[in-house]
C-alpha cells in the first residue's frame, strides 16, 4: 500500500514526543491540527505485522508491534499511530505501530509512504 503526505497539522509534530498520528483525508477539522493527514494512492490491501517494513520516502523502518485495530483502522479510515519508541510491556497503544529505528522521519508535504 502507498500513501502520499497531503497534509501536516500545525500540532501533529513534536520533537519531545515520539509519536505521529496518522490520518485519511476524511479526518474532521480539530483531528486534522494533530494529524499528518495521508492520501491513499493504491488501495491495495496490507497486513501490518512484527518485523513488516514501513518506507518513508524510502527510509525503512522495521514494525516491533502492531495493535490489534491499527491493520482495520488504517483499511478503512487511514488511521495509525506510529510510535517511534520502545514497546511497553502493558498498555500499549491499540491502533500502535511501534517501528525502530527509535526517531522521527522528516515528514513534509508528498512524503511517501510504502507499507510493505
Amino acid at each position: 500500500m502507498k500513501t502520499i503526505v497531503s497534509e501536516i497539522g500545525s500540532q501533529a509534530l513534536s520533537e519531545k514526543e515520539p509519536i505521529v498520528i496518522l490520518f485519511g483525508e476524511t479526518a474532521t477539522p480539530a483531528l486534522r491540527n494533530y494529524s499528518v493527514i495521508q492520501e491513499m494512492k493504491d488501495s491495495e490491501p496490507v497486513e501490518l505485522k512484527k518485523a513488516g517494513k514501513i518506507l518513508f520516502d524510502g527510509e525503512e523502518y522495521t514494525i516491533q508491534f502492531v495493535g490489534k485495530t491499527a491493520n482495520q483502522n488504517l483499511q478503512s479510515i487511514g488511521h495509525l499511530t506510529l510510535i517511534f519508541d520502545k514497546v511497553p510491556e502493558e498498555n500499549q497503544i491499540v491502533n500502535g505501530v511501534y517501528l525502530t529505528p527509535y526517531k522521527v522521519p522528516a515528514f513534509k508535504k508528498n512524503t511517501e509512504i510504502i507499507y510493505l
